[in-house]
């Protein structure tokens, strides 16, 4: 597995934000066609995910 390079810290929130936000989609989708509890539990995780991380936005250090 290779890893990632970002040029700052902004290019590293943008890319978890996008990520976040793509999962939830995909949880989100789950949920609505087979309304499990395990698809809701992981919506509801990562939207705190993205909060928490949007509202932190530039307090991650190196």
């Amino acid at each position: 597995m290779s890893s990632m390079k970002y040029k700052s810290s902004e290019e590293f929130h943008d890319h978890l934000l996008g990520a976040i936000e793509k999962k939830r989609g995909y949880h989100l989708k789950r949920f609505e066609e087979h309304k499990s509890e395990q698809d809701k539990g992981a919506v509801d995780a990562l939207a705190w995910a993205y909060t928490l991380i949007k509202f932190g936005k530039g307090n991650i250090k190196k």
